[in-house]
């Protein structure tokens, strides 16, 4: 009994993998413990575990639209906070889960930039670090990739095959996933990703076991993106200008273009470089419905979903992200089969949504149709997730009409002139840009300095009335993101309506060509 005490009290302070040491060096006499093991999710810490259950939910206070259980696709925010942590903030990261629940496959995880204490808050959370697939770094500052070097370490430590986290299985997961070789983990960011993380792990002499892809999206031109960018303007609408000094500075951050020398690390698999196209090599392409019009350049494409990619106005190369997950299945009509066939679920199912005819499990002379019992495809969710930026007019074609966008609201607008200055947002600048897009679902409004969280007189929630009042009329909801909340990202639009978006938006942008052809 008093090993069985001191056991359990080692375990409640050192975690999981002491855990599992334990049962390794003690074998047989450790049995008993096993079982509570297994249930146990093998990134989660019992004091993180503990603390996380005695808060309260960051997501209760979202709209009934945005909670609820997963639907395929969530967010959840690791750090809201600019430039340095707070008490109350980590700095920028974001946890994408992705996945179809109808393929019962396990979701994955895409990261979007991993500031420091990253992998902290990914312990304090209810996600899976064994999830993480992609990371896609916005930009190279250190609030937003400091973190990327000790996450990539700790992945590899999780996913030893001597550590007893290869045997817990998440609750998701098939029974093939319990057990996995070295993932492949896919990093993608601005140019110097390489350098960063081949000299952080190789001082260190680190050797996580991973295998390592690292993708590298170098900017456009200064031609080009002057080209882009008065296109971008006129289609939209925009008479504005950016300020000499502005683009100055935005342009000789794209003339500073950075090499890595070091060899590859052991463990890194060959990446890929991505470049933009110009107008004239976009136009013989076959249109894609969510590029018409914009410089995005689609870097992923498998069976989850699509990131699309674009530069955004800052002081370093910096890009927004959009994700378009894939059309699911057919959906069945429940309510059919349970009141007409007395079905409730079965293994038939499965025919029936690849659309074939099948005979009814419990009579013989009965057929049942696939054209009887299904439902539409439900319309892809689009999620853009920008950066650091003071303009975003490059992305706006790419994030027209999306569920859920995430802006940075860095400053109000006391200090709008700071804001520009330093090539940041304001709370109103993303209500503008969210009701220019035609957001259909919400916007999160994320970046937020400490100033608006420790003085009692500038809180967060006046940069939520600017904001809401800049996107007066826009059919969406705008909230304050919190560290770990968990969004859930709505359907907001069906597929004939979306169909009929999108031709609409690619005759906007032939009558725009049009034009620039008659002023020329």
């Amino acid at each position: 009994m008093l090993f069985r005490q001191c056991i359990g009290r080692a375990f409640a302070s050192k975690g999981l993998g002491t855990m599992m040491t334990a049962v390794v060096s003690t074998r047989g006499r450790a049995k008993w413990f096993l079982a509570p093991i297994a249930a146990t999710r093998f990134v989660s810490y019992a004091s993180a575990t503990n603390e996380t259950a005695n808060s309260p939910d960051p997501s209760a206070s979202l709209p009934a639209k945005l909670r609820g259980s997963f639907q395929g696709l969530e967010l959840t925010f690791l750090g809201t906070g600019a430039a340095a942590p707070s008490t109350k903030r980590n700095v920028s990261s974001i946890a994408l889960r992705i996945g179809l629940a109808e393929h019962r496959k396990a979701a994955s995880l895409w990261l979007f930039d991993v500031g420091e204490a990253t992998q902290h808050q990914l312990c304090r959370s209810h996600l899976h670090m064994g999830r993480i697939e992609r990371i896609f770094l916005t930009h190279l500052h250190g609030d937003h990739c400091f973190g990327l070097a000790g996450l990539l370490c700790g992945l590899g430590m999780n996913n030893n095959d001597n550590d007893a986290s290869a045997l817990v299985a998440d609750s998701d997961a098939g029974e093939e996933d319990a057990r996995r070789g070295p993932p492949l983990i896919h990093v993608y960011g601005p140019p110097g990703l390489r350098l960063l993380v081949r000299s952080s792990l190789g001082v260190g002499k680190a050797h996580p076991r991973l295998r390592l892809c690292m993708h590298e999206i170098v900017p456009p031109s200064c031609g080009m993106l002057k080209e882009w960018y008065e296109w971008s303007k006129k289609c939209n609408g925009d008479e504005s200008r950016s300020s000499r000094q502005q683009w100055r500075t935005w342009t000789e951050s794209l003339n500073s273009p950075i090499t890595c020398r070091l060899p590859p690390l052991p463990f890194e698999e060959p990446g890929s470089d991505y470049f933009f196209r110009s107008r004239a090599d976009v136009e013989t392409d076959l249109p894609d419905p969510v590029t018409i019009g914009s410089i995005a350049l689609k870097i992923v494409d498998d069976e989850r979903g699509s990131v699309y990619v674009a530069p955004l106005q800052h002081s370093v190369p910096c890009f927004g992200y959009t994700v378009v997950e894939k059309v699911g299945a057919h959906r069945l009509n429940t309510e059919i089969l349970r009141e007409k066939y007395k079905l409730e679920a079965h293994p038939v199912f499965k025919d029936l949504k690849l659309g074939r005819r099948v005979l009814h499990p419990y009579d013989s002379n009965k057929w049942i149709e696939p054209a009887e019992v299904l439902l539409p495809p439900k319309a892809p969710r689009k999620v853009v997730i920008l950066g650091d930026t003071c303009d975003s007019t490059l992305i706006l074609p790419a994030a027209r009409e999306c569920q859920l966008l995430v802006h940075e609201a860095t400053l109000g607008d006391e200090l709008s002139h700071r804001a520009r200055s330093v090539q940041h947002s304001t709370a109103r600048m993303a209500g503008a840009f969210a009701k220019r897009v035609g957001v259909t679902g919400a916007l999160a409004l994320t970046h937020i300095s400490a100033r608006y969280d420790d003085q009692e007189s500038k809180t967060s929630k006046h940069l939520l009335a600017e904001a809401q009042q800049a996107a007066s009329g826009g059919r969406f909801t705008i909230f304050i993101a919190e560290d770990l909340q968990r969004v859930q990202v709505p359907w907001t639009q069906p597929q004939s309506n979306q169909s009929v978006a999108s031709s609409g938006a690619e005759s906007s942008v032939h009558e725009c060509e049009a034009q620039m052809q008659a002023v020329s």
